[in-house]
């Protein structure tokens, strides 16, 4: 599977099976916040499209999909740039922001949360610029709360 666009228009395909390079940092923040161990399965999908990832993470709901969705709401409560939405998201819905639109369902006794961001934006370059805010006391969204229409 490549990367140029000859090779990936009009095709999906799924990478780094035996190994993602940002496994390790997943698992290492996933183990943080656990009180127990994590065992993680993680196979990213390349998917022909300029601005988006979705993410779709299952695992063993313990209690209730709304205990869960309490859980996540209360983590994210503060996070100028994370949304919790009643709805899962698609990428379109996040493209050219610096949000994360985070939705927390179950299908039975699995918990199915989903993630949709902009990874252009929301990306290591909104990170940048938002580091670059905080680290020199401007405000934490200058310059990533409009849209970015480029490209």
């Amino acid at each position: 599977l490549g990367a140029h666009f000859s090779e990936v228009n009009e095709s999906l395909g799924a990478y780094a099976i035996a190994g993602h390079r940002h496994l390790p940092e997943v698992t290492q923040e996933l183990r943080a916040l656990a009180r127990n161990g994590v065992r993680l399965t993680f196979v990213p999908h390349l998917a022909p499209m300029t601005r988006g990832i979705l993410a779709t993470c299952y695992f063993d709901l313990k209690g209730s999909v709304e205990e869960l969705r309490g859980a996540y709401a209360e983590f994210y409560a503060g996070q100028p740039f994370t949304r919790m939405v009643a709805e899962s998201q698609a990428t379109k819905l996040a493209s050219h922001t610096n949000f994360c639109l985070v939705h927390v369902g179950a299908q039975g006794e699995k918990a199915v949360v989903t993630a949709a961001l902009d990874n252009l934006v929301k990306g290591a370059s909104g990170q940048g610029v938002e580091c670059f805010n905080i680290a020199f006391g401007f405000d934490r969204g200058a310059a990533l709360e409009s849209a970015i229409q480029w490209p």
